[in-house]
């Protein structure tokens, strides 16, 4: 029999989305978690598939929480992983922590900085790299492709 180990961060995560440069609040950024579940296979853990995702929106004070989730991994039978993050705001780079201080995958209040991107050659440098782990259902990821296309009108790109 085997026990079922429980995925290190359980959450909640709780954070603050805030501009690089002025450190006010930003409302409307896209924050998407997902965990991705591994099956055993002779070269390793393969076989990622969803496992479970949460997609907020911060508020206008910039804050945001993705709730507690369980996950275990079933030694030999199954691993998952995660949560892994997706930041977004059409206009708006990389997100990074403002601290590491902050224990975010406990529940504390992580800062989180967002630059402005100013010119049209970075946002496009930036959205051509955006993306999550493809086998995350679309009706779990349905803002954060709403604030895409928000930025994909703002570059003019064609179908």
């Amino acid at each position: 029999m085997f026990r079922p180990l429980a995925v290190d961060a359980a959450g909640p995560w709780n954070g603050q989305i805030v501009d690089a440069e002025t450190s006010e609040p930003l409302a409307g950024v896209v924050v998407l978690a997902y965990w991705i579940r591994y099956q055993p296979s002779l070269g390793g853990w393969a076989g990622g598939s969803h496992y479970a995702s949460e997609e907020v929106v911060t508020r206008s004070d910039g804050r945001f929480t993705i709730r507690s989730r369980w996950a275990y991994t079933i030694p030999l039978i199954m691993k998952v992983s995660g949560p892994e993050f997706v930041v977004f705001k059409p206009g708006y780079g990389q997100w990074r922590f403002r601290s590491t201080a902050a224990r975010f995958d406990k529940g504390e209040l992580a800062v989180i900085e967002m630059p402005r991107l100013r010119t049209r050659e970075e946002r496009l440098m930036f959205y051509r790299i955006m993306g999550w782990a493809p086998v995350i259902p679309d009706e779990r990821t349905a803002r954060m492709r709403e604030a895409l296309e928000i930025e994909r009108a703002f570059l003019d790109l064609r179908n």
